[in-house]
């Protein structure tokens, strides 16, 4: 689930909450023309287009350089936003993941602006496949491998003047996050910020999900249920390998006119592989976090939404609660969604266009404040 838009919307108040005589405005109205008249409703240009002439630049610019790298034989694109001046400074790799594919995803631009803002270089690039990065075109590559794409990128930016090898971090959200947890393992970076990424299994996940959806569909606790009954007999007693694949589509088949059945992101009948061990499902679904966060060994800050139904947050959290406490930050910011939303009815996510920006205020503080707290600041 994607978002974005970087800026947020001052509310001024309205003409009328001021101090000039109301009465003399109606007067105005009633006189001279009418309010249609005076609005020029008919030949209105609309507001003038931005820049304004009452804009005003930035005390200091970002300046984008393209950046070039390798890992495994593919070259990815990406490109770094830094700081004008900026020289030996701290830098952030967005990690990417499945469900995106460029740089220019409104959510990671609206972190590069984030960043960027309080003296971080950033990293964005398309992912394998992808935009301008090589490799195979609409691939599913494994986890593992886009978490050796980010430690390549990492190792890329240390070489530029900008930024300073020892204070490179990453950030990810959802199943960036696990990815972003792995290259942590594999790289030593000087921190890691992880966002709405669970604990549980990816297959969990999914169950969790399936019920989820299915009820603010509108289709009921009872269809949710049986949404979340297929999901674990297709997605896991037939990926287990422990249910025939005739039974497995015959499910799917029986199932496939329902309301609900979309809910369960499962295969149509026709699209179910027969050949389980050739299906990427297999390993994203067994795929178990915890190990890369118990192992990362760097400050990381863990961040949740707590009105998040994507994934189990409450159980996530009795995972983390049980692991030993290490240099590990766990935040949960009240009312935010897994794309750290604040919503009034939590259907109006279905609603996002690409470019609705992550809007809870405390995920921004946090960030900010624990970046803080690691002292790695600007030179």
């Amino acid at each position: 689930m994607t978002i974005p838009n970087p800026h947020p919307i001052l509310h001024l108040p309205s003409p009328l909450h001021r101090t000039a005589p109301v009465s003399f405005v109606l007067l105005l109205f009633l006189v001279v023309a009418s309010p249609s008249e005076i609005l020029g409703q008919a030949t209105d240009p609309g507001p003038p287009a931005p820049p304004h002439s009452w804009s005003v630049e930035p005390l200091r610019a970002v300046v984008e350089t393209a950046v070039r790298f390798e890992n495994g034989g593919i070259e990815l694109a990406g490109t770094l936003h830094s700081p004008e001046g900026m020289v030996d400074g701290p830098a952030v790799v967005v990690v990417q993941q499945g469900g995106t594919t460029t740089r220019d995803n409104p959510i990671f631009r609206q972190i590069a602006e984030t960043f960027t803002g309080i003296g971080y270089s950033v990293l964005l690039y398309d992912r394998r496949g992808e935009g301008e990065s090589g490799g195979e075109p609409g691939g599913r590559p494994d986890y593992l491998t886009l978490a050796e794409d980010a430690v390549a990128g990492k190792r890329r930016i240390a070489e530029l003047a900008p930024v300073n090898p020892e204070r490179i971090g990453y950030w990810g959200i959802s199943q960036s996050g696990w990815i972003a947890m792995e290259a942590a393992v594999r790289s030593d970076p000087a921190f890691l910020m992880v966002v709405s990424s669970p604990l549980t299994t990816p297959g969990e996940q999914m169950e969790f999900l399936a019920h989820n959806y299915t009820l603010l569909a509108g289709h009921g606790e009872e269809a949710a249920l049986e949404a979340l009954s297929l999901r674990r007999k297709v997605a896991g007693e037939y990926f287990r390998g422990e249910r025939s694949f005739e039974s497995a589509r015959q499910l799917l088949e029986e199932a496939v006119d329902e309301p609900w059945f979309e809910s369960t992101f499962l295969p149509l009948p026709d699209e179910l592989s027969r050949n389980v061990s050739e299906s990427v499902w297999v390993g994203e679904m067994n795929y178990d976090p915890v190990a890369a966060f118990t192992e990362a060994g760097v400050p990381m800050l863990f961040v949740v939404g707590g009105e998040d139904f994507d994934f189990p947050v409450r159980r996530t959290l009795e995972i983390a609660a049980g692991l030993p406490d290490d240099d590990r930050e766990i935040v949960v910011i009240p009312g935010a969604s897994h794309v750290m939303r604040i919503e009034e009815d939590p259907r109006d996510q279905f609603e996002l266009s690409p470019e609705d920006a992550s809007n809870a205020e405390a995920y921004f503080l946090v960030m900010g404040e624990w970046l803080g707290r690691l002292g790695l600041g600007s030179p």
